[in-house]
C-alpha cells in the first residue's frame, strides 16, 4: 500500500512537471485605476495604469501596451514614467451615453493576452426641457411693465402663446419670436451585459465578469500550478510522506522559484494588501496555515528550499541559543517596517528588497544583491537564516501558528524520555530546546517557528512528537 501510495505520488509530480513546462508564465502584472466610474457624456476620465514587471524575460516594451477604448476616445495617449512599478497617466473622453470601457493589453510569449480593463457608465447630458425654456419666457414677459399700446399688449401675448404652446408653428419672419431648440432624441444605451467581456477562467482574462466578482479572484496559469503545488504538498504533508519532502522541494525550487520566477510570491503578497490587491495564492497559504501549521514554509517554499540545499554540512560553530532567540524578533520589524512604507510610498516597498525575487529572475536590484549574499553567507551557518529572522511571510505564519495553539493544534510532546535524539538531529528552525538537566531533561517546542516538517516525528523512535 504504502508502494503504491508513493508511486503515485511520483506520477502525479511528473504530470505536474510535463504540465507546467507546456503552461505559459506570467511576465507582467497590471492594474487599471480606477476600475469602475461614472462620468457624463462628453467628460474626459484620467486613467492611471500600473504595470509590475514580474518575470526576467518581459522583452515587449512598454509601448507596445495597447489601449483600447469602447465608448469613447483617447484624447492624450500620456507617457511612460519607468520605475517600480511603470506607470502611464492617460486621458479619455466618452460621448456616447451608455456602458464604456478601457482595456489595457500587452502581448507576449511569456504573457499571451494579458489585459486589465476599467468599466464606465456614462449618462447622457442634461437637457433643458421646453417647458423650462417656456417658463423663463413667462418670467420674462411678466417682469415687463404694463404698457397702454392694446397692439403691443396683444402682439407680446401672441408671441408668448407662440413660444409656449406651437413653437413648431411659429413664423420665421416673426423677429419677436424666440427659437427653441428641439430636444434631441434619446440614444438607445447598449446593454452593460453586452459591453463586460464573458470571464474566462481557463485564459486568465484579467477583466470582471460581473460587478460582483472581484478581480483578485481571477485565476491565471501562474496562480494554477502554485495552487497544483500547495495541495499537492499538503497532500504529502497529511500523509505523513517525510521522505517525499526534499524532492518536492527541489521540484518547487527549480518550477515554482527559477522557472516561474517566484510569481505570484506569496511573500509580496503579503505587502500587496496594503495596496488593496489580494493575492489567492497568499490566502490559500494563510487559510491552510491556520489548519495545518506552517507545513508551506517546511515542504514546498522555494525560499526556504534554496536554503535546504544551500548549506554546509558539518560545520560545527553554531549560533548562541539567546541570540538565536533575539534575532527571530527582527523578522516582525521587517514585516511592519515594510507594511508601514508600503503604506506610505503607495508603492510594494519590498520589490527591491526581495532577494530570491532578485536570484529567480536574475534581476541584481543593489538592495536585494546585497542582502542575497548576507542571506546565503548566514546560511552557511544558520539553518534557513532568511526563514528564521528575516522573512516577513514567516513572521505571518508565525503569528497563524500562535492562533492555532490557542486552540490546542500544533506540535505536540508527550511522555518524552529525554532521550534528546530529536534534538542532536537539529531542528531547521531552531524550534526544539531542552529543558532541564541530565534524565530530567525534555524536549519543548516552539509552536510558532515550527514548519511543520515531521524531521523531529520521524527520529522520535519513542513516538513522543506528534506534528499536527
Amino acid at each position: 500500500m504504502k508502494s503504491a501510495i508513493k508511486m503515485i505520488s511520483i506520477l502525479m509530480l511528473l504530470f505536474a512537471f510535463s504540465l507546467v513546462w507546456a503552461a505559459p508564465v506570467l511576465a507582467c502584472d497590471m492594474r487599471l485605476i480606477p476600475d469602475r466610474s461614472t462620468v457624463t457624456a462628453g467628460e474626459t476620465v484620467q486613467f492611471t495604469l500600473e504595470r509590475y514587471q514580474t518575470h526576467r524575460t518581459c522583452s515587449v516594451p512598454l509601448e507596445d501596451t495597447v489601449i483600447t477604448v469602447s465608448g469613447g476616445e483617447l484624447v492624450d495617449p500620456g507617457v511612460w514614467q519607468p520605475g517600480t512599478p511603470d506607470i502611464l497617466v492617460f486621458t479619455v473622453r466618452f460621448d456616447q451615453p451608455g456602458a464604456g470601457s478601457v482595456t489595457a493589453t500587452r502581448e507576449c510569449d511569456k504573457t499571451p493576452g494579458l489585459s486589465v480593463s476599467s468599466y464606465v457608465d456614462v449618462s447622457e447630458k442634461p437637457i433643458v426641457a421646453a417647458s423650462s425654456a417656456a417658463s423663463d419666457v413667462q418670467q420674462a414677459a411678466a417682469s415687463v411693465e404694463p404698457v397702454s399700446d392694446d397692439t403691443q399688449t396683444r402682439k407680446k401675448g401672441a408671441t408668448t402663446q407662440t413660444t409656449l404652446l406651437e413653437p413648431e408653428n411659429a413664423s420665421a419672419s416673426d423677429s419677436n419670436t424666440a427659437p427653441v431648440a428641439a430636444a434631441p432624441s434619446p440614444k438607445a444605451a447598449p446593454s452593460p451585459a453586452a459591453s463586460v467581456p464573458a470571464y474566462n477562467l481557463l485564459a486568465g482574462i484579467s477583466e470582471y465578469s460581473a460587478d460582483w466578482l472581484p478581480s483578485w479572484l481571477l485565476i491565471d496559469s501562474n496562480w494554477a500550478w502554485w495552487t497544483l503545488f500547495i495541495l499537492f504538498a499538503l497532500g504529502l504533508f497529511l500523509l505523513k510522506k517525510e521522505g517525499l519532502r526534499k524532492p518536492l522541494l527541489l521540484a518547487s525550487l527549480v518550477v515554482l522559484g527559477f522557472y516561474l520566477g517566484a510569481c505570484p510570491c506569496p511573500m509580496g503578497s503579503v505587502f500587496k494588501l496594503f495596496l488593496q490587491s489580494v493575492s489567492v495564492i497568499l490566502l490559500l497559504v494563510l487559510a491552510t496555515s491556520l489548519v495545518w501549521g506552517r507545513f508551506f514554509c517546511g515542504w514546498l517554499c522555494p525560499m526556504g528550499a534554496l536554503q535546504a540545499f544551500f548549506r554546509a554540512h558539518g560545520l560545527k560553530w553554531r549560533i548562541p541559543a539567546q541570540a538565536d532567540r533575539v534575532l527571530k524578533y527582527l523578522k516582525y520589524l521587517v514585516l511592519v517596517g515594510f507594511i508601514i512604507a508600503t503604506a506610505l510610498t503607495g508603492v510594494n516597498a519590498w520589490i527591491d528588497f526581495d532577494p530570491f525575487k532578485a536570484l529567480f529572475n536574475f534581476k541584481w536590484a543593489l538592495p536585494a544583491t546585497i542582502i542575497l549574499v548576507i542571506v546565503l553567507a548566514g546560511n552557511l551557518i544558520v539553518e534557513r537564516f532568511f526563514c528564521r529572522y528575516l522573512c516577513p511571510l514567516g513572521a505571518v505564519l508565525a503569528i497563524s501558528n500562535r492562533i492555532r495553539s490557542l486552540f490546542g493544534s500544533g506540535t505536540n510532546i508527550s511522555d518524552c524520555t529525554g532521550c534528546q535524539k530529536c534534538v542532536k538531529q537539529g531542528c531547521p528552525m531552531g524550534a526544539l530546546t531542552l529543558t532541564g538537566e541530565g534524565k530530567e531533561a525534555r524536549a519543548v517546542v516552539d509552536l510558532a517557528e515550527c514548519i511543520a516538517c515531521r524531521s523531529c516525528e520521524s527520529s522520535c523512535s519513542k513516538q513522543c512528537i506528534q506534528v499536527q
